[in-house]
């Protein structure tokens, strides 16, 4: 089993370890709790949320399904030094210009729940903000959702 040690405040881990971290997030979080001991973050099972508000809603959602779809989303609202910060209520990352029903779309593409599909519109919403946003899987995703909506008659 391998062990990550802080020797003067400096990380060490091994290639493995290196690869995981950064493949789910950029800055693995050692938190020493007194001077003999670390507690790390698990790469998998330390789940990391993230807040955002579009319109007048609040949405706390993993981060990860955030960094997976597109790396360097968060470089686009200039975040990405305190995205690993615990965010209240009242301090979300703010996302303008973009409708809460594409933002819900959006997330129904990242986030899937079998019981809360996205309509034909909040697809088009998901299409719209994954091109905007750079992230090929979800535009993919809605693409052929949307064919076929199309395709059964079921879409506007």
């Amino acid at each position: 089993m391998a062990v990550l040690l802080l020797l003067s405040n400096t990380l060490v881990m091994t290639a493995k370890q290196k690869q995981l971290s950064t493949d789910l997030d950029p800055d693995p979080i050692i938190v020493p709790t007194d001077g003999a001991s670390v507690i790390q973050r698990h790469p998998i099972y330390y789940i990391e949320l993230i807040l955002f508000k579009v319109e007048n809603t609040l949405y706390r959602v993993q981060k990860k399904g955030f960094l997976r779809s597109n790396a360097k989303f968060f470089d686009r609202f200039n975040v990405l030094g305190d995205i690993n910060e615990d965010r209240s209520d009242s301090d979300p990352i703010e996302i303008n210009g973009v409708t809460s029903e594409a933002f819900e779309g959006l997330l129904m593409a990242i986030y899937p729940v079998d019981e809360n599909t996205p309509t034909y519109e909040g697809w088009l919403g998901a299409l719209e903000l994954a091109t905007e946003w750079d992230m090929p899987n979800i535009r993919t995703k809605a693409i052929r959702t949307l064919a076929n909506f199309h395709q059964s008659g079921s879409g506007t």
